[in-house]
């Protein structure tokens, strides 16, 4: 299995990219704002990034490439 992370700032293309790679290598995609979005009730910004950067620290990628990811 591999796993691919795409991250650079906000605008630049990275659900277009990760949506493009996906459709060529017909794989599955996963957005990591969409997991944290299911886990808080309000949506604005701040709290997105709050809740991403507390799923990081306690490392949110490691559990992600081990237990959502199944081709």
């Amino acid at each position: 299995m591999k796993l691919i992370i795409i991250c650079w700032s906000s605008n630049s293309g990275k659900t277009t990219l990760a949506n493009e790679i996906a459709k060529f290598f017909d794989i599955k995609r996963i957005s990591s704002s969409d997991y944290t979005k299911s886990l808080i009730n309000e949506n604005s910004r701040e709290a997105l990034e709050n809740k991403f950067n507390e799923l990081v620290i306690n490392k949110w990628f490691d559990f992600i490439s081990k237990k959502i990811i199944v081709f």
